[in-house]
């Protein structure tokens, strides 16, 4: 079983959950109720999120910012801002937000056109 490092100047909140093996960069903070699997390598000045949870054998790159309650299934490359579940760019994530704001408004103009559609197709085989 490998050591559990944890490098200098990393704070670290209460209730934080660091399994045996991992690694933990230097100047990151760990916010309070995170979790940190076994055998994961964390870079240097990473960010983690209160309530988040990292799976285990991942690498998550220096610089990494990871949105409370999120969580992470997979590496994350350096400079990565990621939030959700599962744990997905942030960018990305908030487009999601945004299109499932418009879904009914989308589906009610999915069925308006299908009635449009079925609509013309009648007339078209009863001229």
């Amino acid at each position: 079983m490998k050591d559990t490092v944890i490098g200098e100047y990393t704070k670290i909140d209460n209730l934080v959950l660091i399994s045996h093996g991992v690694h933990i960069g230097a100047f990151c903070r760990i916010a309070g109720h995170a979790i940190i699997a076994s055998e994961t390598n964390v870079g240097d000045h990473v960010s983690i999120g209160g309530d988040s949870s990292i799976a285990n054998n991942l690498s998550i790159g220096d610089e990494v910012f990871i949105v409370g309650k999120s969580a992470v299934a997979d590496d994350i490359p350096k400079g990565e801002k990621v939030m959700g579940v599962p744990a997905i760019s942030k960018a990305k994530r908030l487009k999601i937000i945004a299109i499932e704001k418009r879904l009914p408004e989308m589906w009610n103009t999915i069925k308006n056109l299908d009635k449009i559609v079925r609509g013309m197709a009648r007339k078209r085989s009863n001229p």
